[in-house]
């Protein structure tokens, strides 16, 4: 049964206010973020979930578990692609063309709106991290890796957190539809998911996000700019004699192999 445009404006108003800002402090990179979902209590925002995934009949707003999974699908995309646009802004290449194609809930005045919350994230979060912590820039001064490292170590985190977060409806509805396949879908959840009516746990829903809107686009000016961060360590500490570089090169190994092979795994191992 299609919910009444009450019910969704009611499920909207808890998704806004209970869960919204928290799945968005679990990405951002910042001490702000990382204070908000501390003193957010989990076990409360684990009822929020549950009373949404499974309210019994009659409740109001009834359950709802697909529009939830669709809410926190295109809130995974545009993080993504706001990533994305700002890693652009940073190789100074034109951005037209650049993200996926068109997604439900996705639009570019709310990507924009994001991106501007994620940068003020980022300068946050790089004031407080010294250089070790994120690399060395590359030797022409570019951003672009250090940019990357502390988007890429807050998305991985902060999936950790959503998954936890959103257990139940991983472990119930999702783990339900891909069992029974596309045919197991309602007219309610067709409508609330658009076009793209695949269904992944949440883990692999965040992989394909990050994949499809940033890896794909601009995988190989990432890949291009990590190696040549290995090489300029390499070249500065072989200068100095200096038997360092151990933990960097390990460091850039390790988002290498999370980034272009790590996301392989994920999907062939849902």
């Amino acid at each position: 049964m299609i919910s009444t445009p009450e019910e969704t404006e009611l499920f909207q108003t808890i998704w806004d206010r209970d869960l919204a800002p928290v799945v968005t402090a679990c990405l951002e990179p910042s001490v702000a973020s990382d204070e908000l979902v501390n003193r957010t209590s989990l076990a409360t925002l684990h009822a929020v979930v549950y009373q949404v995934c499974a309210a019994p009949p009659g409740a109001s707003p009834p359950a709802q578990p697909h529009r939830i999974y669709a809410l926190l699908r295109a809130q995974l995309h545009i993080h993504a692609r706001s990533v994305a646009l700002i890693l652009a802004g940073l190789l100074d290449i034109r951005t037209h063309g650049l993200a996926s194609a068109p997604m439900h809930l996705v639009t570019d005045s709310v990507v924009e709106r994001y991106k501007r919350r994620l940068l003020q994230s980022i300068e946050l979060y790089s004031a407080d991290e010294d250089e070790e912590n994120l690399l060395v820039s590359h030797r022409d001064g570019s951003l672009l890796v250090p940019t990357y490292v502390c988007c890429w170590k807050a998305y991985s985190t902060g999936i950790d957190n959503i998954c936890a977060l959103f257990s139940y409806l991983d472990r119930v509805w999702v783990s339900n539809r891909m069992d029974f396949g596309d045919d197991a879908l309602h007219d309610a959840e067709r409508e609330a998911l658009g076009e793209n009516i695949q269904i992944h746990n949440i883990r692999t829903t965040a992989a394909i996000a990050w994949k499809e809107e940033l890896l794909v686009p601009l995988g190989t000016f990432v890949a291009d700019a990590v190696l040549a961060t290995v090489e300029h360590v390499r070249e500065m500490h072989s200068k100095r004699r200096s038997p360092k570089p151990a933990s960097r090169l390990r460091a850039v190994s390790a988002l290498i192999a999370e980034n272009f092979c790590g996301q392989k795994r994920s999907l062939d191992g849902e």
